[in-house]
């Protein structure tokens, strides 16, 4: 006789995610705030892992801090076209991890303009580089790797390099970003108000 699991997930009507038709533009940018507010308490959560040594663990909570600060961008992107989250695109912003992880490459021209985008390119490919290793090296799991025919266990030594590097990127993206998006949101009721007036 099996034993019944210890934890339970709560979940009600009003959090039932599939039932969202659509998300109006008008209502994105408490979205943009809370995913980059998300983003920042993961990267604090990785760094405080990252001081205890558990530089596997840090690494994963920096990718997903990473995947929330592409989700604001994701958003950022519809909430400046005046275009409703819906169907595809909700897919892509709440289900898909791959256009998260891009998000940043993808929209450079919206987040950074002029002399700065020099540097956002430089950082950006070396980020690209982090995730993909993240992605293909470590994780929460143990896993069996079929080409090599042995079994890979997350571990803190193969993580040490790139997690320091990684918490570095993530920090000065997300401060860089969060400060661009604060300048988008001014600019746009600056603009609405002069248009109003």
């Amino acid at each position: 006789m099996s034993e019944e699991p210890m934890f339970s997930f709560i979940w009600s009507d009003d959090r039932d995610l599939g039932r969202i038709k659509s998300i109006p533009w008008n209502d994105l940018e408490e979205g943009i705030r809370l995913s980059l507010k998300n983003a920042a308490r993961l990267a604090s959560d990785g760094d405080l892992l990252r001081g205890k040594g558990s530089m596997a663990s840090a690494l994963v909570l920096y990718a997903v801090a990473w995947e929330e600060m592409g989700k604001a961008v994701l958003l950022l992107k519809n909430w400046k076209n005046h275009r409703d989250v819906s169907g595809r695109s909700w897919k892509k912003i709440f289900r898909s991890h791959g256009p998260k992880q891009t998000a940043c490459f993808d929209n450079r021209d919206l987040l950074w303009e002029g002399s700065r985008q020099g540097l956002a390119e430089r950082g950006l490919e070396q980020m690209k580089r982090s995730l993909r290793w993240a992605r293909e090296v470590l994780g929460l799991y143990v896993e069996w790797i079929g080409e090599k025919k042995k079994w890979y266990c997350p571990s803190n030594e193969s993580a040490g390099l790139d997690v320091r590097y990684m918490s570095y990127q993530v920090h000065e993206f997300l401060d860089a970003v969060s400060r661009r998006v604060t300048t988008i949101f001014t600019d746009e009721k600056r603009h609405q108000r002069n248009h109003v007036q």
